[in-house]
């Protein structure tokens, strides 16, 4: 694939002298209205995340339109899974004009550095507001799935709703640093809150210089599908951008070397890429990634050419 770099979505600067840093994971959605809608994640002053959303021209996607001025979800209560932090990964409209929030829930640990686990919130029409759907996760911790079980993209195909995440049991230490280990699983469930308790893999570990997959996004194109997923390596300690594509979501073919997005050739992206999200639109089609520093810059736009 071949892209040409839009340009960079730089952090807001009201919500820097709030103390507000980092947008991290953008995560675009087409809005009813043609409204071309980014949701991310912003840390405070403590290293939470918060989940934030911006408008952007859908005819020139760098120019932003209005930002949130505030995060779009209360802090999880202290002692539950997401009281360190929240981060959006999925939205899916309903039938009724509301949104689902599917997203990332962050909790420290003791023995090891965090969990993370996925929720589900409700949002209001417009978007501006969203509640959690429960205090406790969507993805509970499960046998072979006790550390990491979130990173979830979800599509609805009918009646069926399906999610491509990422799980794992494992830690390792790289370095000085302690680091997760995981791998990319297959649900799929009749209702978007109840999700079974055993994921089927569908895209190992194979390298023994990746320890994880982190943040997959599936799209449909000509019949296919296809992932955009980032790739952490035992040897950079950093992110990059991984390729695959599918038949039917559960098969994949890895093609990493055919994506075209590298370090070093896209804005921001000295040292890592990661957290891609794509979105095919009548005016073409767009990635979404970070780079360098989870986004502490920003996040970068491309399009692609062929």
């Amino acid at each position: 694939m071949r892209w040409a770099h839009l340009g960079v979505i730089s952090p807001p600067a009201d919500l820097l002298d709030q103390g507000f840093r980092h947008l991290m994971a953008p995560t675009p959605v087409l809005w009813p209205d043609g409204r071309l809608r980014v949701f991310f994640t912003m840390t405070d002053p403590d290293g939470r995340g918060h989940p934030f959303s911006m408008d952007l021209d859908p005819e020139q996607p760098t120019r932003v339109l209005r930002h949130a001025t505030a995060p779009l979800m209360a802090r999880g209560l202290r002692g539950t899974f997401d009281d360190a932090g929240a981060m959006p990964l999925s939205l899916i409209a309903q039938g009724n004009g509301s949104w689902l929030m599917y997203y990332a829930g962050f909790e420290t640990g003791v023995q090891i550095r965090y969990r993370m686990l996925g929720g589900c919130a409700f949002g209001d029409r417009d978007g501006t507001w969203f509640t959690r759907s429960a205090p406790t996760p969507i993805l509970e911790r499960a046998p072979g799935e006790l550390y990491i079980r979130s990173g979830m993209c979800v599509r609805r195909e009918g009646a069926l709703w399906r999610m491509w995440y990422v799980a794992g049991s494992e830690w390792t230490t790289i370095g000085d640093k302690e680091l997760p280990v995981y791998d990319m699983r297959y649900l799929e469930s009749d209702d978007p809150l109840r999700w079974g308790t055993a994921g089927r893999v569908v895209l190992p570990l194979t390298d023994p210089d990746e320890h994880g997959f982190g943040r997959p996004w599936v799209w449909q194109e000509q019949g296919r599908y296809h992932l955009i997923y980032s790739i952490r390596k035992r040897s950079l300690g950093a992110y990059r951008l991984g390729y695959a594509e599918s038949p039917d979501g559960l098969t994949w073919a890895r093609a990493d070397d055919r994506l075209g997005l590298e370090v070093g050739r896209c804005p921001l992206t000295e040292q890592a890429i990661m957290y891609g999200a794509v979105l095919p639109t009548e005016r073409g089609t767009y990635v979404f990634y970070n780079g360098d520093q989870f986004g502490l810059k920003g996040f970068s736009i491309a399009r692609r050419l062929d």
